[in-house]
């Protein structure tokens, strides 16, 4: 199965625009799989993270590092998979220019 990129406005919350808000399995009438890549931004921003998905990691949320999924098929999710953040940086009109990476 292809991997997918999510938009979201926000890390946690538990809403459709939170990241922990997608549903691991209900998420796109699919379902989440590892190496999906969801990008964290408001689109007045130029700022923005990346995160990517690892059915594998288990442990506490530590946001904005690691952003645990708060449903599976509607309830709550207790079972492994996490986000895992890969990079957060500025996108002024002249390039990329990172400011940290995780």
């Amino acid at each position: 199965m292809a991997n997918k990129i999510w938009f979201r406005r926000q890390l946690t919350g538990g809403l459709s625009a939170a990241l922990d808000g997608l549903d691991v399995t209900l998420a796109d009438g699919v379902g989440l799989t590892d190496g999906d890549f969801a990008f964290i931004g408001e689109s007045t921003s130029l700022e923005g993270d990346i995160y990517v998905y690892d059915s594998t990691i288990g442990g506490t949320e530590d946001s904005p590092f690691l952003i645990k999924p708060d449903l599976d098929a509607g309830v709550a999710y207790t079972g492994n998979g996490r986000w895992k953040r890969q990079w957060c940086g500025y996108i002024p009109t002249s390039g990329i220019h990172p400011i940290g990476v995780a």
